[in-house]
């Protein structure tokens, strides 16, 4: 097929039909003219290229997340010239995650990714379309994250246990389980994002991952979380002779804060991160709304705090177990009229 005088491409059918539908459907990609011997060269090189934008155009985490998932890409694709990997390609290499375990997050992310470096192709015109586009993530994979939150009376017997240890990361550890920051967002929190009027409360507006400069939180938006009565003398102490734009806590460092707490053997087996799943049980738990709950939480819908809202049970679970743990005979049943019972 020529575009004026020029060879673009070519292929050979069995069928004139066959061909002609070809010749069409090429003629509609190239109507914006992409140099075929653009696509020809190996899928290794055109990532490596897309990692060099992507550190130039992305956050860092973000580029420093896609440059890692890259290496799940398996080498039969990266061996391939990019305009010959296909949709059935990338769903097996999802398929093969599944298979290895990977966390469903993970797939989801990595699906991302792979949308990600071929819409790029296809926008600087080195292939006319992408084989990811409308290539599903397969079910199966790892749950995305397991919940072990403590109950507020769990946490105010570790807070007893780790204040012995290290004060100051003790109060930090209650606030995070009281507060549900994640850690790179407390890192962040400074004097001036404590507001004690019209009632207790910080304003979420920042995050600070360790090795990496300042940057928004996760969904991007700012958020108020109110404090609890019990972290307010400590909060207070921190405030006091600090200028508003100076952290509100010590500097935090994870690896400092595992050893000062003894967290391997204090921690009960949970994560740092478990803290933010204990405010949000605890929160729910203390009857707030889970409207609400979504809102000081800064989850992305309430399909995330539902998952929350499971984990707890609900009323309807309660009443469901002790009609269940009722003795036999209890339950009467309801009477109509003239004495007899319905069933």
């Amino acid at each position: 097929m020529k575009i004026g005088r020029q060879y673009v491409d070519g292929r050979t059918f069995d069928t004139k039909r066959e061909a002609e539908a070809w010749q069409r459907q090429r003629k509609e990609q190239l109507s914006g003219y992409v140099d075929p011997r653009a696509g020809k060269i190996v899928t290794e090189q055109r990532i490596a290229e897309w990692l060099e934008y992507r550190r130039a155009t992305a956050q860092t985490t973000t580029a420093k997340t896609d440059a890692y998932l890259t290496k799940w890409i398996p080498r039969t694709i990266l061996a391939l010239p990019l305009d010959r990997v296909t949709p059935g390609m990338l769903i097996d290499s999802m398929i093969a995650l599944v298979d290895e375990g990977r966390a469903a997050k993970s797939i989801q992310r990595y699906r991302a990714m792979l949308g990600s470096f071929f819409s790029w192709a296809v926008e600087h015109r080195i292939i006319t379309a992408s084989p990811a586009k409308g290539v599903k993530v397969p079910a199966g994979g790892r749950p995305v994250e397991e919940m072990h939150p403590w109950t507020r009376a769990d946490l105010d017997r570790r807070f007893a246990v780790w204040h012995a240890l290290h004060e100051d990361m003790a109060e930090v550890a209650r606030f995070l389980g009281l507060t549900g920051l994640r850690w790179s967002e407390a890192r962040a929190l400074t004097v001036a994002d404590v507001s004690l009027v019209p009632f207790a409360a910080v304003t979420v507006q920042r995050a600070r991952p360790e090795g990496v400069a300042t940057k928004t939180t996760k969904s991007g938006k700012t958020r108020l979380v109110p404090l609890a009565d019990v972290l307010l003398p400590y909060v207070k102490k921190r405030m006091k002779g600090h200028g508003p734009n100076e952290l509100l806590f010590p500097p935090l460092h994870r690896a400092r804060f595992i050893e000062w707490l003894n967290w391997g053997e204090t921690g009960q087996g949970r994560t740092i991160h478990d803290l933010r799943h204990t405010a949000v049980c605890i929160w729910l738990a203390s009857g707030v709304k889970p409207g609400v709950v979504k809102s000081w939480a800064g989850h992305a819908s309430l399909t995330t705090t539902d998952i929350y809202v499971h984990h707890l049970g609900t009323e309807a679970d309660a009443e469901g177990l002790a009609l269940l743990n009722q003795k036999p005979g209890a339950h009467r049943g309801h009477t109509r009229k003239g004495g007899r019972r319905s069933e």
